[in-house]
């Protein structure tokens, strides 16, 4: 999956400064330089205030299963994989600085159709692309703490693992054609995603079962086709967007 999807950046990219940006932005050291503010604050949050979300905790229990137990691991494995996933692809050690100002400008953008989503599936003032405990913080900053926490971790389990992951099931294991298998791994992560946020359960609700759906498959052709790092900020700014306008609507 991450060959084919190397391929495919090569086949996209435009030509002069905007094709320069555009393939910085799938470059993982870049991705990493951009969602490491993000990745500090929120662990230095977790220290702070206690609290954290159910994606962090999942991986800090499986990373436990190996006997790591150290509290801010899950941080740590994020960045690891970027950088092997950069050595992997032998790309140049250096971090282009104006790409990655740049990426925070798109992922504000990229996250207005999920606003966009959200209205039209009339679940904005109940959704946020993230565990319901971002919402019910008792303050905006751990509102928005949570919005930061989950679209980093549910992007790196969701996105970075999983599509790849049923990338190398579906196109490796089981021959599917390229595009069968590459759609079939987009949704088939989507649901995972939909059914991983408790509000879809309980009671099962269907409306908001399609919103996480289709957010899934959209945050999915933002990763293969713009990179890990502006999924994580979509997801990001989107969760933010939504926790400001909860604890202002009152």
């Amino acid at each position: 999956m991450a060959r084919r999807r190397a391929k495919m950046e090569m086949d996209q990219m435009p030509a002069g400064a905007f094709g320069r940006y555009w393939g910085a932005t799938h470059a993982p050291l870049n991705g990493l330089v951009f969602i490491a503010p993000f990745l500090v604050l929120y662990e230095v949050g977790v220290a702070g205030w206690g609290t954290d979300l159910l994606a962090r905790t999942d991986l800090q229990k499986f990373l436990q299963q190996f006997g790591a137990s150290a509290a801010h691991l899950s941080a740590v494995l994020v960045a690891a994989v970027l950088l092997a996933w950069q050595a992997v692809g032998r790309r140049r050690w250096k971090v282009d600085g104006s790409a990655v100002g740049l990426m925070y400008l798109e992922s504000l953008v990229l996250a207005l159709p999920l606003l966009g989503l959200s209205l039209i599936c009339g679940r904005m003032s109940a959704t946020a692309i993230a565990d319901p405990t971002v919402l019910l913080q008792p303050s905006l900053a751990q509102a928005l703490l949570g919005s930061v926490g989950a679209g980093v971790y549910e992007e790196f389990l969701f996105r970075l693992v999983a599509l790849n992951l049923l990338g190398l099931v579906l196109l490796d294991a089981l021959k599917l054609n390229e595009d069968l298998g590459q759609i079939g791994a987009v949704v088939i992560s989507a649901v995972l995603f939909s059914l991983y946020h408790p509000q879809v359960l309980a009671p099962w609700q269907w409306g908001k079962f399609f919103f996480f759906f289709a957010a899934g498959c959209y945050l999915a052709f933002i990763y293969m086709g713009r990179g890990f790092g502006l999924a994580v900020g979509a997801h990001i700014f989107y969760d933010v967007l939504v926790a400001w306008l909860q604890h202002h609507s009152g």
